[in-house]
């Protein structure tokens, strides 16, 4: 099952408005957030881990198209090793740093290897 948490304009109306809530675009962004979602969830599985969710911010570019306008990394999804967090739900949850550091550390070179897939 996948939700739309929200959705904002930020900024100018770029003829879309003055920054409040107007999605007119929501069917467009669930098929790439969706897309984008799977993608990575089977990349996660073919290293031995889960994907649970993730968090992406859109945007409109000047010609007025929506994009994907977000850096994906370690504070954008939760991911399960062993049913265990290895994200930055650690470091929210108030897990030592030592522990955050070296599951940051896996993550990294786990997603080394996703150009490789």
């Amino acid at each position: 099952m996948f939700y739309l948490h929200s959705c904002f304009y930020k900024g100018g109306t770029n003829g879309r408005g003055s920054g409040g809530k107007r999605c007119n675009e929501l069917e467009e962004i669930g098929k790439i957030a969706i897309k984008t979602f799977l993608v990575l969830e089977k990349v996660w599985q073919s290293v031995g881990r889960r994907l649970v969710d993730l968090k992406v911010e859109f945007g409109i570019n000047a010609d007025g198209q929506l994009r994907l306008a977000d850096v994906i990394d370690n504070d954008s999804w939760r991911v399960l090793d062993d049913w265990q967090y290895i994200d930055k739900q650690l470091y929210r949850d108030g897990v030592d740093l030592k522990t955050v550091l070296e599951k940051y550390k896996m993550v990294a070179d786990l997603t080394d290897n996703f150009t490789n897939k």
